[in-house]
C-alpha cells in the first residue's frame, strides 16, 4: 500500500486515484467509513442491554474529486460512461478503486450508485474549480447459500409382536404361560 505523503514528500500516491484501472489526477477526498452492524436488545425492566454483532454493513463512500485542470474535466467525461454506463442492455459493474485512504480500511471494489452533477466552486479554495462528488457503495460478492438441514423427529423404533416360534426358550414373551394340571398339582402340594 502507498505511504501516506507526509511519510514520503515525493509520493503522489495520494494525489491520485486509480479508478477502473484508469489514474484520475485530482485533488480527491473521501467521505463515510466502515462500520459494524450491531443490534442492540435491552430487556425490558433490566438496566444493561445485550448487543448481537451481525458481521459489517457495506461502506458508503462519497467521493469528492476537485477538477484543476481542463484534462481532469476531459479524463472524467471520458470516466463516466465506463463506470456508470447508461442505456438499455448496460450493465454496471463493480469498479476497483486504488487510494490509500480507503484502502487503509480493506476497501477496493464498489458500485458506483449515484454522480452528482458537476459544479464550478464559487469560494474558497474551490472557487473556479470542478467540484463532482461520486456516491460509492463497496461491492461485496453474493454470498453462498447455506445448507438449512430440515430437523426431523427421531425415527420411529417399530416392535413386532414376537411369534411363539420366534420366542426364545428363556423368554416367555409378553403373557404368564397357561397353568398346566402338573402345575396347579405342584403348586398345591408345596402350599400344604
Amino acid at each position: 500500500m502507498p505511504q501516506p505523503h507526509w511519510q514520503d514528500p515525493a509520493s503522489l500516491d495520494w494525489d491520485i486515484m486509480t479508478i477502473a484501472g484508469r489514474a484520475f489526477p485530482a485533488i480527491v477526498t473521501f467521505r463515510g467509513g466502515v462500520e459494524a452492524d450491531l443490534e442492540v436488545k435491552k430487556a425490558k425492566g433490566a438496566d444493561k442491554a445485550t448487543v448481537k454483532d451481525n458481521g459489517f454493513k457495506l461502506a458508503d463512500i462519497t467521493v469528492t474529486l476537485r477538477l484543476t485542470t481542463e484534462q481532469a474535466w476531459n479524463d472524467l467525461q471520458d470516466l463516466i460512461p465506463e463506470i456508470y454506463p447508461r442505456g438499455p442492455g448496460k450493465k454496471r459493474n463493480a469498479v476497483e478503486i486504488t487510494h490509500p485512504a480507503i484502502n487503509v480500511l480493506g476497501l477496493t471494489r464498489f458500485r458506483v450508485k449515484r454522480i452528482d452533477v458537476p459544479q464550478v466552486g464559487t469560494s474558497g479554495r474551490d472557487h473556479g474549480i470542478g467540484v463532482v462528488n461520486i456516491s460509492l457503495l463497496e461491492w461485496a460478492p453474493a454470498p453462498k447459500p447455506v445448507q438449512v438441514s430440515k430437523k426431523r423427529s427421531p425415527p420411529r423404533v417399530r416392535f413386532s409382536w414376537p411369534s411363539r416360534k420366534a420366542r426364545s426358550p428363556g423368554l416367555s414373551g409378553l403373557r404368564p404361560p397357561r397353568p398346566t394340571a402338573l402345575s396347579l398339582m405342584t403348586t398345591w402340594q408345596s402350599s400344604c
